[in-house]
């Protein structure tokens, strides 16, 4: 029995909690658990619990990993433990030989399997939850925990005050149904995007037009190949670009393209976070909800340098393009990016992008829809 269904039967949450954890986890990721615990409608060990009913294994209290060995936990070492999002607690009490291990997958016979084979004996799988199995990866592997895995007031970015009315609503006065309104179609009058090349190559293969990202976003069943599907589309379209998650007070982000137009790696752009609330471009569009195409409203830029480094840009520049994606009236990704060398970015390409955002948006709210009517029928 499925995790959420299973919850439902015992009455621990509603059936319009589980609808907004489904919701929470296309727009944010993570586990249908870890998004229960988030929004504050379980806590870990209630969820432990109910993931060792789920997968039939013993669950991984929190004494336990309190009272996990030592000389195991060096024994299991770092890079299997970050790999596997695996936790050892030490030998099992009546059977010495075999080491108890937490994980957040503790039915993956490939995970055990590798686990097994690089201690060199076996091992018994017990439940636990993903943000507290991270929560010792760190404090005993010195794993940084990514910002997404974090509270909202704890993610690695400096605060910025500002005294301005943000014209956000709170998380309270949203409601958990996906309202979406598409923008409209680009103007017939745009290049044809087939024909678009990246800029600053004078030849070369083409790039993804607009209608295939479009085409890929409507069949994506996963969010992550949402997320590829737009940077798909701004690969030939802009020099750099960032895409973030909006959630709480930050932008976390979730796929990047560097200065030098390589696709960054997950891990890299995964543990950057920049604060919302100070003057920036990305404070600019998340305020009006509207693309932002220009400078910065800041004169010391310090939010815009933290992206530059992130992206490794030489030469910062001028103008700038922020698009957002909104669901359920509230800002969930936001995309930046600028044109190669200096260059501004094209209206046309600007255009694609924008309305890129549109089917961004109405993708999320089919997988929305999808993962709520998968749970009810199963």
């Amino acid at each position: 029995m499925r995790l959420g269904t299973l919850l439902l039967r015992d009455a621990v949450i509603g059936l319009s909690q589980l609808e907004e954890s489904l919701k929470a986890q296309i727009l944010y990721g993570g586990r249908l658990g870890t998004n229960l615990v988030e929004l504050g409608l379980i806590d870990l060990d209630t969820l432990g619990l109910y993931l060792a009913k789920v997968h039939g294994v013993p669950v991984a209290t929190q004494a336990r990993m309190e009272a996990a060995d030592p000389g195991t936990v060096a024994r299991f070492g770092r890079e299997l433990a970050e790999r596997h999002v695996a936790f050892p607690l030490g030998p099992e009490p009546l059977r010495p030989e075999t080491i108890a291990v937490a994980m957040s997958d503790p039915r993956q016979p490939d995970r055990i399997g590798d686990i097994q084979r690089a201690l060199g004996t076996t091992i018994a799988p017990y439940a636990a939850a993903e943000l507290r199995i991270l929560y010792y990866l760190e404090r005993h592997y010195h794993i940084e925990r990514r910002p997404r895995f974090l509270r909202p007031a704890d993610v690695n970015a400096p605060p910025i005050v500002s005294d301005r009315r943000r014209t956000q609503p709170s998380p309270s006065q949203v409601s958990p149904v996906v309202r979406f309104e598409p923008r409209a179609r680009r103007a017939e009058t745009a290049p044809p995007p087939s024909e678009v090349k990246p800029p600053g190559k004078a030849s070369g293969p083409k790039v993804m037009s607009y209608e295939s990202a479009r085409r890929a976003i409507a069949t994506a069943q996963q969010r992550d190949q949402i997320a590829d599907a737009w940077m798909n589309l701004a690969e030939g379209r802009l020099g750099a670009a960032l895409l973030f998650i909006v959630r709480g007070q930050a932008a976390m982000g979730w796929r990047g393209m560097a200065g030098d137009g390589k696709r960054m790696a997950g891990a890299a752009v995964e543990r950057l976070a920049v604060p919302l609330g100070g003057s920036s471009v990305l404070q600019a569009c998340y305020d009006t909800g509207k693309p932002h195409h220009g400078p910065s409203p800041a004169a010391g830029r310090p939010i815009e340098r933290q992206i530059w480094e992130a992206l490794g840009v030489g030469e910062p520049p001028e103008i700038m393009l922020v698009i957002p994606v909104i669901v359920g009236q509230r800002v969930v990704n936001l995309l930046y990016g600028h044109g190669a060398g200096g260059r501004t970015t094209s209206d046309a390409h600007v255009r694609e992008l924008t309305d890129l955002a549109g089917e961004v948006g109405a993708g999320y709210a089919r997988l929305i829809q999808a993962a709520r009517i998968d749970r009810l029928v199963r």
